[in-house]
C-alpha cells in the first residue's frame, strides 16, 4: 500500500469497510487516495465529520472515497492549504452520495414530519363555485383521497367527479 493509501484521519469504522479495503487491495487506486500527497489526518477527519453530519453511513463514506468526485475533491488540496482553508473547501463542496446514486446502499427516506406540509390546497372547482356564504372551502369540502392502480386520486363526493388523478409512473411512495 502506498503512502497516500493509509488510514490517516478516517475512523476505523470507515477505514475497515470491506468495499474500501477491496478497492485499495485491487491495485489500481483512484478516488480520494490517488495522486494527491497533501493529505493530512486532520483533513480526513474533517471530511468524514462533514459527511456524517449529512447523515452518511460508514459504508457510504467508504464508497465515496473510491469515487471520481472524491479524486476531484482531493485535487483542490495542495501543500499550502491550511485547516481553516480546508474547512471552507469542505463546507462549499457539493458532496454527492455515490453509494446511494449507484444503488450500492439504499437511500434513507426523509423522516415523515407529523405536521401538515401542504403549501397549496386542492378543491373541487364546482364546490368552489357554489360555496355557501359563511363556509370556507375546507369546511364545505366533501373529498375522498385514495390509492389507484397507477397512483392516487382525489374525488369529490358531492359532485361525483375527479379533482386529481396522479400517475406515479411506477415510483414507490412511502405511506403511513
Amino acid at each position: 500500500m502506498e503512502k497516500n493509501q493509509k488510514q490517516g484521519g478516517f475512523s476505523d469504522e470507515v477505514w475497515n469497510q470491506k468495499d474500501l479495503q477491496e478497492y485499495l487491495d485491487g491495485g489500481l487506486v483512484f478516488g480520494y487516495f490517488s495522486g494527491n500527497y497533501f493529505r493530512r489526518d486532520t483533513f480526513d477527519a474533517l471530511v468524514e465529520k462533514t459527511l456524517r453530519k449529512q447523515g452518511w453511513s460508514a459504508l457510504e463514506i467508504a464508497i465515496w472515497l473510491t469515487s471520481t468526485e472524491a479524486r476531484h475533491f482531493q485535487d483542490q488540496v495542495d501543500k499550502d492549504v491550511t485547516l481553516k482553508m480546508m474547512r471552507v473547501l469542505v463546507g462549499d463542496w457539493g458532496f454527492t452520495n455515490y453509494a446511494v446514486k449507484e444503488g450500492r446502499v439504499p437511500a434513507k427516506p426523509e423522516p415523515v414530519k407529523e405536521v401538515s406540509q401542504i403549501t397549496a390546497f386542492m378543491h373541487c372547482g364546482k364546490c368552489l363555485e357554489e360555496l355557501p356564504a359563511g363556509h370556507s372551502p375546507r369546511s364545505y369540502a366533501s373529498l375522498e383521497f385514495g390509492w389507484t392502480k397507477a397512483g392516487f386520486q382525489l374525488w369529490c363526493k358531492r359532485h361525483e367527479m375527479n379533482v386529481l388523478n396522479a400517475d406515479l409512473m411506477g415510483n414507490k411512495v412511502r405511506a403511513l
